[in-house]
């Protein structure tokens, strides 16, 4: 599950756009948009929320097949002072997850950003568990909160060539 996970916060990182957008939540009813858009929902319920969302597309595009029922929909929005990329994930028209995804050139504002969002997760969740990653220059941080219904990944992960991108996001538990 968290092999999971991680793969979509690397999917955040190499879809990130860039562009601006606007919605009228706050930031803390981004930050806990678990409150704000129940997992369920549908893509045109989403687009309700915000209005600016792109179309729903097959995950990764045309390099996954449409026939797996797997979408996303991505939105620019600004979030703490910064701008990220907000994605939705479908799974036959139902959302189970969304993340967000900021952008860094330098490493002092990814990890001022990842400390921020590490503490304000905790007094929401509480404790969390911590996995450290490394593979030659890149390197990978992440917390994690397991609840009953979902989870939350927050990373930081440091790119090769020196980029510094913050994931973080909410992905439906499923029961078997």
């Amino acid at each position: 599950m968290i092999r999971k996970f991680l793969l979509l916060g690397l999917l955040f990182i190499f879809t990130f756009t860039g562009c601006s957008s606007q919605t009228a939540l706050s930031d803390n009813e981004k930050l806990m948009l678990i409150k704000e858009l129940a997992f369920g929902v549908t893509y045109q319920e989403v687009k309700q929320k915000f209005p600016d969302v792109g179309p729903n597309k097959p995950e990764g595009h045309p390099e996954i097949d449409a026939k797996e029922s797997l979408t996303e929909a991505t939105v620019p929005t600004n979030v703490l002072g910064y701008m990220a990329e907000l994605e939705f994930n479908f799974e036959d028209n139902k959302l189970y997850g969304y993340g967000f995804s900021v952008e860094f050139n330098d490493k002092t504002g990814a990890e001022n950003l990842y400390i921020k969002l590490q503490e304000f997760y905790r007094q929401e969740f509480g404790a969390y568990m911590v996995e450290k990653q490394a593979e030659g220059d890149n390197l990978t941080i992440s917390s994690f909160w397991y609840k009953s219904d979902f989870e939350l990944c927050l990373v930081h992960h440091k790119n090769w060539d020196g980029r510094h991108f913050v994931n973080w996001g909410f992905q439906r538990l499923t029961h078997n």
